[in-house]
Order: C-alpha cells, then structure tokens, then sequence
C-alpha cells in the first residue's frame, strides 16, 4: 500500500485527510455533550470522543511516519525537522491564543496542513489533489480570520456549547458575555 514509487502522492492524502478530520472532529465532538457518568451511555460517550480525536492524530501519524521511514538517507535531518516544528508549534500556539480562541485555533492548524498538502501535492505532480488544497487553504484562511473577528466580538460561531452546572449535570451553556483563552485557561463569564 505505501510504496516508496507513490510516497509523495501518500504523503500529499494523508496530510489532506489530517486537515479535513481535524476540523471535522472537532465540529462534531463540539456538537454532542460528553457525559462524565458511570452509565452505558456515559461510557458510549467517552468511547466515542476517542474515537472521534483518534482519527486525524492517525492521518498525520501515517504521514509522519511515511516521510521518517520513506527517506533513510534523510532521516536524522527530517527527525530534527519534525522535533523543531513541534517546538515552534508549541511557542505559536501561546501567541495564537493571544489572538484567537481555542477552537479557531485547530482551523489554523489544519490550514498550515493544508500548506504542507500543497507542497506534498506539488512533488507528487497530483494537479486534482493540489486543487483542493489550495481551495481548502483559502477557504480555512478566511475562515480563520473572519471567526477571530467574530471572537473578538464575542460572537464566535464554533465554540464550546456544554458544561457542567453547580450541580454536577450536563447542561447547553448560553452564548457568554465574555470568553478568553490562554494557554492554560478558559475564561467565561
């Protein structure tokens, strides 16, 4: 299945699949409460959440391990590459959180997917794949930038909608009059 003749093209998909499940799975792990309860729904709830989160970590693990098994001669440099992205991905995100809110936050990293996409796409000679990319790329970007407007304004419309109340039970929390992330935190009041 993984050649070393289509290595580029695999690359290219599996970097596409983390993009587009990243942002899927949180839309949907967004939309459906899950239950903190010793119950068979409660139980069904947390499996299905790990499920849901396993699915984009497995498209870019498949794509790390590709480009760290698919280049032998390569491999101590593309190591060092992939342990100083995750740094940098690490101090970026304290900035992005000082500009945007957490889940605007995952859009922006599957845009930045979306750029390695296009330069996978780009080697693979895979015209339909570098396409949608790039039609994605766009698409994530404006995305990116008009939801942090719209956080700022306090309007965000991909945002945490479940919480707990002072008694313990799960309830849709009403849009907040403020909400702030950091690195540590979310602020809502």
């Amino acid at each position: 299945t993984f050649s070393k003749e289509r290595v580029h093209a695999q690359l290219a998909r599996s970097a596409f699949v983390f993009a587009l499940t990243i942002v899927l799975s949180l839309v949907v792990h967004l939309s459906f409460p899950v239950r903190m309860e010793a119950t068979v729904g409660g139980i069904a709830s947390i499996v299905f959440t790990c499920i849901l989160i396993a699915i984009p970590f497995t498209a870019s693990g498949i794509c790390v391990a590709l480009a760290l098994t698919r280049f032998p001669v390569q491999v101590s440099r593309l190591y060092a590459v992939d342990l100083a992205g995750a740094a940098v991905g690490c101090v970026s995100l304290v900035f992005l959180l000082a500009i945007t809110d957490g889940p605007t936050a995952v859009f922006a990293v599957a845009l930045l997917a979306n750029i390695a996409v296009l330069c996978f796409a780009s080697r693979a000679e895979s015209r339909s794949l570098f396409r949608w990319a790039a039609f994605s790329a766009a698409m994530l970007g404006v995305f990116v930038v008009g939801h942090t407007v719209l956080v700022h304004q306090q309007q965000a419309i991909v945002r945490v909608g479940w919480g707990m109340n002072p008694q313990g039970q799960l309830v849709s929390i009403p849009r907040p009059l403020y909400e702030r992330w950091n690195t540590h935190s979310r602020v809502r009041v």
